[in-house]
């Protein structure tokens, strides 16, 4: 089945299966969202195989989990209370995804490579099927640059990644260098298993109930 198409059925299916759900509270460990401290943990169970987690954090920022039929999807973004009422909103599409340029040494293996690396992301997940966008989208790669598309690129002035469902880089300037470009996400969250959200939920004892959108 088309990955786009797969995406888009669990898109329904988190709608319908956030519809109306009670979220309790469990205890937390804290590990860290980088810098930041973990608050309060909350999980709601649909049925056998499908739950849905969430976890505030210090300065306002939480992480999204769901799982489908052992179909995963995470966001995260930033939240607000007002009043009994939790805001959760995700950062991205309408934030731009930051990027860090990074160079190598050419090593004995890296035959096919031309000027780029797979993209990764913080926690060394790598972005094979994401494009990198050269030269304004004159050009534009895959699996680092192994798979090209558009004009022949006869030096590089900037880059920008494209992720899918909407979730991109700004462009970067790139400075011209015969070592291999490795191009690194900031961010530790899977963003080719990325959903878009805004919820809405209400305190109750325990945790939070009456989803809506």
């Amino acid at each position: 089945m088309n990955f786009i198409l797969i995406f888009f059925i669990l898109d329904i299916l988190i709608s319908i299966n956030l519809s109306g759900q009670k979220f309790r509270r469990v205890a937390v460990t804290d590990s860290g969202a980088g810098s930041r401290r973990m608050l309060e943990g909350y999980v709601a169970k649909f049925d056998e195989y499908s739950a849905a987690s969430f976890t505030l954090y210090e300065n306002n920022y939480f992480s999204f989990v769901i799982s489908i039929q052992n179909n995963l999807k995470v966001s995260d973004g930033e939240y607000r209370f007002h009043g009994d009422t939790l805001v959760l909103k995700s950062y991205y599409p309408e934030k731009k995804m930051p990027i860090k340029l990074m160079v190598r040494e050419r090593e004995i293996g890296d035959s096919n490579i031309r000027n780029f690396d797979i993209i990764e992301d913080l926690a060394g997940h790598q972005y094979p099927n994401s494009a990198i966008n050269i030269n304004q989208d004159s050009v534009q790669c895959f699996y680092g640059d192994m798979e090209c598309f558009g004009s022949s690129i006869k030096s590089i002035d900037s880059i920008k990644v494209v992720i899918g469902t909407g979730i991109s880089s700004g462009w970067l300037k790139v400075s011209p260098t015969k070592k291999i470009m490795r191009i690194q996400l900031q961010t530790e969250i899977p963003m080719d298993r990325y959903f878009a959200m805004r919820l809405r939920l209400v305190r109750r004892e325990g945790g939070f109930d009456e989803v809506y959108e």
